[in-house]
Formats: C-alpha cells, structure tokens, sequence
C-alpha cells in the first residue's frame, strides 16, 4: 500500500459531494481531484508531496439517515 495521509476536515467542502470514496477511485480513476484547500495545498507542495484527494467511505446519504431515525 501506499504511503497515506487522512486529513478531518471541519468544515464541508463546497464541491464535497463530487469527490469520489477510496473504494470507488482505485478501480475508477476518471475524475482525479489534487486539490483541497490552498493552505494544505501549498504545505503538501513545500513537501514535495502529490497526492489524489478521495472520501474515506461512501456517504450514507439519505437512506441511512432514515434508517437510523426510524427506531425513534
């Protein structure tokens, strides 16, 4: 495996829901994002650091909120 970095953001990105989940990348590799932030951006480049920005897992979306409501 790969050298990786996890990075929590606090806040949401504006464009979050275009970036695809790790799983899905690996075998899919059309939409590759290499930008997050301008700040982080530029510490990975003084790094000298590339890296594919990807979510950790799938979003639950909709349907998991309700499932988890459901119960009370």
């Amino acid at each position: 495996m790969k050298p990786h970095i996890i990075l929590k953001l606090y806040q949401q990105l504006a464009d979050e829901a275009r970036i695809s989940n790790w799983v899905d990348f690996i075998t899919d590799k059309s939409v590759v994002r290499q930008h997050v932030d301008p700040a982080i951006d530029a510490m990975m480049r003084d790094l000298g650091l590339r890296y594919w920005l990807t979510r950790e897992y799938r979003p639950a979306g909709r349907r998991g909120a309700r499932t988890k409501s459901a119960p009370g």
